[in-house]
């Protein structure tokens, strides 16, 4: 049967991917994130705990569609630590700051980022991107923010 789920959960993915809205509620965003978290969750089981908090006020607000995606895929390719007896954890919250804006945090206790590779990554975010010989998740989600 969890097989079964997950082919679901996949199909669903798959169709939020293809679908051709550019924002979508910060509701469906969750629900998207709680989806491919969940193929992550198999995975890994009882080595990450995913922890959301945020206002429900906020559920109704507009957001760009697949923008958690990039960020949780980049903490179980570079931050996830097997190796570690802690806790695995990755944490989405949301806050309101008033009517027209709000706070959304992605953190987590991953293997962490060097300060001169996070000034590289940084520095590489307003380049053009070059799909062919770089990683372009965070770069791509940064210029859609922007």
């Amino acid at each position: 049967m969890q097989t079964a789920n997950l082919v679901a959960q996949l199909a669903n993915i798959f169709r939020g991917f293809l679908s051709s809205k550019t924002v979508v509620s910060l509701s469906e965003e969750l629900t998207f994130s709680k989806r491919y978290l969940a193929l992550f969750g198999a995975r890994y089981k009882d080595q990450v705990e995913i922890l959301y908090e945020f206002d429900n006020e906020m559920l109704q607000y507009g957001i760009i569609r697949n923008v958690f995606q990039p960020l949780i895929e980049n903490y179980f390719v570079h931050g996830f630590d097997t190796s570690s007896d802690r806790q695995n954890y990755i944490r989405i919250i949301g806050k309101s700051l008033d009517e027209q804006y709000m706070m959304l945090t992605v953190e987590d206790n991953g293997c962490g980022i060097t300060d001169e590779a996070l000034k590289k990554l940084n520095a590489s975010l307003n380049e053009p991107i070059v799909i062919s010989n770089e990683s372009y998740g965070l770069k791509n989600l940064h210029q859609r923010l922007r």
